[in-house]
């Protein structure tokens, strides 16, 4: 289990917060970072925030989400300065353009350090460091993030399939 450092709505929610506080909360954290200069944090859709800005909101430690991983070795753990891939990030529950947004973001933060390998469209792969000065914290590297993350694919779309069947067979009867 690795600790998730980002909470939304429905984690506050979990802890026993109402749904309009939960929202009000995540709606105040989300202006103190772009107080705080993240501009990312400036996004009607973004539900997210870092943990450490709702503890400076409410004053006290919040218990962390806990998010299970793969029983696998994974390297990027024992190093100093991880890489991060759309994976880690999908798997820490952004979505899908997000990912792609703080991916491009992170990876002009390394054009502008002068890594211009980043300038190429193929590299999937960026530096944890790059993300603290988009999201202002570094996100962990998850073990085995792409295959988690394609099973829980997996999962949903047969879910999804399931329904479309049994919708289609009431229909038919």
């Amino acid at each position: 289990m690795v600790q998730n450092p980002t909470m939304t709505k429905d984690d506050l929610i979990a802890l026993g917060y109402g749904k309009g506080e939960s929202a009000t909360y995540i709606a105040k954290g989300k202006r103190l970072m772009v107080d705080k200069g993240y501009s990312y944090y400036n996004n009607p859709r973004l539900a997210r925030v870092p943990v450490y800005i709702l503890e400076e909101l409410f004053g006290y430690d919040i218990p962390t989400p806990l998010i299970k991983v793969a029983d696998v070795v994974d390297n990027r753990q024992t190093v100093k300065n991880p890489v991060l891939t759309k994976y880690d990030l999908l798997y820490l529950g952004y979505g899908n353009g997000q990912v792609e947004s703080l991916m491009h973001q992170a990876k002009q933060i390394m054009v502008e350090k002068g890594f211009d390998h980043y300038l190429t469209k193929t590299v999937s792969r960026v530096p944890a460091f790059a993300f603290d000065k988009i999201l202002g914290f570094v996100p962990p590297a998850i073990p085995d993030a792409q295959a988690t993350v394609k099973m829980m694919r997996d999962k949903r779309a047969k879910s999804a399939q399931a329904v479309r069947l049994r919708i289609l067979a009431t229909k038919n009867d």
